[in-house]
């Protein structure tokens, strides 16, 4: 651990011009990757025909000589990778995110310039952590989780880290007074602790839990299937799945983000169709290699789970909504504490503390599938836990 007040002053400097790049640079990110989502769909009649091209080109992109490798958040190559990829996906309908891609860019960058900046090998946590944080307050506007997302992704929560977790946390909310960015707003709604019944939030508990581990099963099997699959197959053969059942469902809700799905999920139960049809392309998009994390499409998932099952377990449909969205992102990056805090800075600290027992749940309570026994250890050396 680096003694804080053995830390130069310098190098918080330094770690402060880290964050405004690193802001700047993830502001920019979600920019392009919206006006992409944008341009799909105003073109998607046309775009949706050449999806298993578009992920040929996509396989392409990562044969470049400088891009060869580069997708460790170490990898000064990482940052335009990012954009160009995630930029491309997005164009082109994929189930993918972008607060995911932008915190790898905000980590990457942090490197790059720490090792520009001439800093030991002793401070790349600091800058580490100072970057991911700054990128995922821009990306999400909220700085509180930003925090602690920091800390519990990055596994090493310790004082000095989050001060500068802290610090890049702060710039990045600074950068989103000066330059505004466009991010997804929870529909209003009114909520009433007095509304919910205890055996009712039970049973989302437990639904929220299963739904949770229902889809982290799916992705490991998914990914010990496709282990010995070449990308140059799995994401021309992606395309053509995602861009087959767009023109066999005749619309492309499920496509990108999803986002207006969820906004109606807070006000009419979402139908078990919408769920099944967004996890879909969603594991699809992972599980083919379309760049830009899942973040976003999880969220959506999550929501709309809880929606559908509000009528169930006898919920209020928003409250079951607010409490389902960061259900499967906190399995599958363990990050519980996070969860709750984001809950609370998008929809209300009401809600916040209402969802401490459910992500408590879900992060601690994690289940030994007889599955995830078998590929749990081959799966995560494979691929890795991007976000």
């Amino acid at each position: 651990m680096i003694p804080l007040q053995k830390t130069p002053i310098k190098t918080w400097i330094n770690l402060l011009v880290a964050s405004v790049f690193c802001s700047l640079l993830a502001g920019g990110f979600i920019v392009a990757v919206n006006f992409a989502a944008a341009t799909f769909k105003f073109y998607s009649g046309t775009l949706v025909w050449v999806l298993p091209l578009a992920g040929l080109c996509l396989y392409y992109f990562g044969q470049i000589k400088h891009f060869k490798n580069c997708e460790q958040e170490t990898s000064p190559a990482l940052a335009p990778y990012m954009y160009l990829t995630a930029f491309w996906s997005h164009l082109f309908g994929a189930s993918v995110g972008r607060e995911g891609a932008a915190v790898q860019i905000g980590s990457s960058v942090a490197e790059f310039l720490r090792r520009r900046l001439k800093h030991e090998e002793i401070h790349r946590s600091l800058f580490a952590h100072a970057g991911v944080a700054a990128a995922f307050c821009v990306a999400l506007g909220t700085p509180l989780s930003a925090i602690t997302f920091s800390l519990e992704y990055k596994k090493s929560p310790n004082r000095e880290n989050a001060v500068a977790s802290m610090l890049g946390s702060l710039v990045g909310w600074v950068v989103l007074k000066i330059v505004p960015i466009q991010h997804w707003h929870s529909p209003f709604f009114e909520y009433k602790f007095t509304s919910v019944s205890f055996l009712s939030f039970i049973a989302l508990c437990f639904s929220l839990w299963a739904l949770a581990n229902s889809f982290m099963l799916c992705e490991l099997v998914t990914g010990k299937f496709l282990r010995n699959t070449p990308s140059w197959i799995t994401l021309p053969a992606s395309g053509m799945i995602l861009g087959l059942f767009v023109f066999l469902l005749g619309h492309t809700q499920f496509n990108n983000f999803s986002t207006p799905l969820l906004d109606r999920s807070f006000s009419t139960p979402a139908e078990f169709s919408a769920v099944f049809g967004k996890m879909f392309f969603t594991l699809i998009s992972l599980a083919g290699g379309w760049k830009g994390g899942a973040f976003v499409p999880l969220m959506v998932v999550g929501g709309l789970f809880a929606s559908w099952i509000s009528l169930i377990v006898g919920l209020s449909t928003a409250a079951a909504a607010a409490l389902g969205t960061f259900s499967i992102i906190n399995r599958k990056f363990n990050i519980p504490l996070t969860a709750i805090l984001i809950t609370g800075e998008i929809f209300s600290w009401q809600l916040g503390l209402l969802s401490i027992p459910v992500h408590l749940f879900i992060g601690y309570a994690q289940p030994r599938f007889i599955f995830e026994k078998v590929f749990k250890n081959k799966f995560h050396q494979e691929q890795g836990h991007s976000i």
